[in-house]
């Protein structure tokens, strides 16, 4: 079974690389005044747009728009199940050593 270390390494990259490039993008788009008004960073928020979901910075997808009043309850749930996933992952591989 992968050691404890392997795992978080794996958890760690994986939050890591899109953090790291998405915050890249962030400052070169914000030195050639290119940001569209709510991007700070990797993440967005502007209480003046109504939507929940926007497109995100660079690549494809969405990302929350944390100026809308859902927004919290919306990561809370999100996050709920892969957070229940990695803890008993991690109590499995702790029990088995």
């Amino acid at each position: 079974p992968p050691s404890l270390w392997a795992v978080l390494l794996l958890v760690a990259g994986c939050i890591a690389y899109p953090v790291v490039s998405t915050l890249k993008l962030y400052d070169e788009m914000r030195q050639q005044g290119a940001l569209p008004p709510g991007y700070r960073g990797f993440y967005y928020s502007n209480a003046d747009d109504p939507r929940l979901w926007v497109p995100k910075l660079g690549g494809a997808g969405i990302t929350i728009n944390f100026g809308h009043p859902q927004a919290w309850m919306w990561m809370l749930l999100i996050l709920a199940l892969p957070a229940c996933a990695l803890i008993t992952g991690l109590l499995v591989i702790l029990k088995q050593q």
